[in-house]
């Protein structure tokens, strides 16, 4: 795997936080 740096590494995490909670919530 490649080396992510931090600043783009949380940007990711944080996308992939939105899409989960999105999905969350689209299911109730």
């Amino acid at each position: 795997m490649e080396h992510i740096e931090d600043g783009e590494s949380y940007l990711y995490v944080s996308a992939m936080e939105q899409i989960l909670a999105t999905s969350l919530i689209s299911l109730r």
